[in-house]
């Protein structure tokens, strides 16, 4: 069978979207500990200069985000939005963005930002940052509500952490890349070098 695409773009009518008034993101959400992931809606935060909102075409289930609604990790807040292996297509572009464009397809994974000037940020290793920030946790870090995540319709994210994936990358498969995906990557990109014989231990997305 060929290779799956995303569909394409209307720009026209994205734009039309937004000509009378802004409407809300609908998503799945916890609306409570341990409860059922129900349809909720909610008014997004105004887009930052340095932000896009995407149309979220697919995205993965991780057990964090089981976790997530759960309160595992002690600092859930609800309503929980899940959902940090998204794939979307760029609708809505800041002011300060130049590195994506409108009808791009990108891939979010679970950091949302990090301070971008540390050690570890200023070396390429913006992963390792002290100040960093993932869209599978819950804060506001500098915006004026919580973080709400990809089980959605649309999200808004900094454009530095939402990466344009390659035509031909299939984006039905994309999606656990960028949580499992680089979860492997890191350790590989770290350690081995050409020649290193190296063994890679998941079920699912680990060994994707």
């Amino acid at each position: 069978s060929g290779a799956r695409h995303a569909p394409p773009f209307d720009a026209m009518a994205a734009e039309a979207k937004y000509a009378a008034e802004e409407p809300p993101i609908k998503a799945w959400a916890a609306m409570e500990k341990g409860g059922a992931v129900v349809p909720w809606e909610y008014a997004p935060a105004p887009l930052a200069a340095a932000e896009v909102e995407i149309d979220v075409l697919h995205c993965g289930v991780c057990f964090t985000d089981a976790d997530l609604v759960d309160d595992t990790f002690g600092w859930s807040t609800y309503p929980m939005v899940p959902g940090h292996e998204v794939v979307g297509r760029v609708t809505r572009v800041g002011t300060a963005v130049r590195e994506l464009a409108l009808g791009d397809v990108v891939g979010v994974g679970p950091q949302r930002c990090c301070c971008l000037v540390c050690r570890d940020c200023m070396s390429g290793r913006e992963n390792m940052c002290a100040r960093r920030h993932d869209t599978a946790e819950t804060s506001t870090y500098g915006t004026s509500q919580p973080i709400f995540r990809g089980w959605a319709d649309r999200l808004r994210v900094p454009a530095n952490f939402a990466f344009k994936l390659p035509a031909a990358l299939d984006p039905v498969a994309a999606g656990p890349l960028m949580c499992a995906g680089v979860t492997v990557w890191e350790p590989l990109a770290t350690h081995a070098r050409a020649g290193s014989r190296v063994g890679v231990i998941g079920i699912g997305g680990l060994g994707h």
